[in-house]
């Protein structure tokens, strides 16, 4: 998108300074607060309201997730419900067609949501935040804990892996500033890691410097929280949970984790093995695809008989309540 059209594009959002919430009045290539006399600046095509994260900024290599499969088709659907834990058939079933979206913590964006509507992405990283903004209407690097756009202004905000991103303390305030944002009724679907009772996650945890290293500080995963806390702060903050999807239960967790755990491979002689195998699989597209459909069925399967919190992943789908 050219920069002359993403400067445009600014002007469709309700953009307010996020230290005092005054409307911005937009220049050639920044924003101007009357009330405090703040200026952010925009820096191809994104609006800089916070400086270099110094852990984000390079921690991933960003790249858009580019699945948008034709939800006119029953393979499209199909794929919408089996990929990502549900996470997009519920965007699919709840955000209705036309929906102003914010996209919180998106990396470099992800192009099924720009079928829903208009959407703006959040993020603390400029290098991911250029590229998103090649792919969403409007391109912010700032805090989700203050958010740069006027109360009730929006129809959704998604998040994919970022709530277990943020410490506990601070989840009370954000969930309160989402919640902001949104108009009453309006949508918050969210996908994130857990702590969890999961037995391969508690075999993990027994080396607890490796587990530390590994799913935790390799990824700044401050805030995990077992799935029935996550629910009930979604509560607390006067969200209504519509519908949440509790997976990896089983042994049988997600490719991704199987990565993370390679160097447990020396635990012992079966891990070696089935690790090794995992590595394996998810080398192969064939065999990857093949899993990750079989782990999806195999969560649906075996959710409603296993506790809440023997779940890795949640999905959860909140909607706002009116009222303080």
């Amino acid at each position: 998108m050219p920069d002359r059209d993403r400067s445009v594009a600014t002007r469709a959002w309700a953009l307010v300074c996020p230290q005092c919430r005054e409307t911005l009045s937009q220049g050639a290539n920044e924003l101007a607060c009357a009330r405090c006399g703040r200026i952010y600046g925009i820096t191809d095509g994104v609006i800089r309201f916070v400086s270099e994260d110094t852990f984000y900024e390079h921690r991933y290599e960003p790249g858009t997730l580019e699945f948008s499969p034709n939800e006119r088709t029953p393979w499209g659907r199909s794929l919408l419900y089996l990929v990502s834990m549900h996470y997009f058939w519920y965007i699919r079933k709840f955000i209705p067609a036309g929906s102003s979206i914010l996209d919180l913590a998106c990396g470099a964006g992800m192009r099924y949501l720009t079928t829903r509507g208009r959407v703006a992405g959040l993020e603390v990283s400029f290098t991911a935040a250029r590229q998103m903004s090649r792919v969403y209407d409007l391109a912010l690097q700032a805090s989700a804990l203050e958010i740069p756009l006027k109360t009730g202004s929006l129809d959704a905000v998604v998040s994919r892996f970022f709530l277990e991103h943020v410490p506990v303390a601070s989840k009370p305030a954000l969930l309160r500033e989402i919640r902001r944002v949104l108009r009453p009724g309006g949508w918050l679907i969210t996908q994130q890691d857990c702590e969890c009772d999961n037995s391969l996650w508690k075999w993990a945890q027994k080396d607890r410097a490796l587990f530390q290293s590994r799913f935790v500080d390799n990824d700044g995963h401050l805030g995990l929280q077992y799935p029935s806390e996550n629910l009930r702060q979604f509560r607390d903050a006067g969200f209504e949970v519509v519908k949440f999807h509790a997976s990896n239960k089983t042994p049988f967790v997600t490719l991704s984790m199987l990565e993370w755990m390679q160097p447990y491979r020396s635990k012992s002689a079966i891990a070696n093995v089935l690790l090794g195998l995992g590595g394996v699989v998810n080398r192969n597209k064939l065999l990857n695809t093949a899993y990750t459909f079989g782990t999806t069925l195999l969560d649906d399967a075996a959710e409603r008989f296993l506790p809440l919190d023997s779940a890795r992943y949640l999905v959860a789908v909140c909607q706002s309540q009116p009222g303080e």
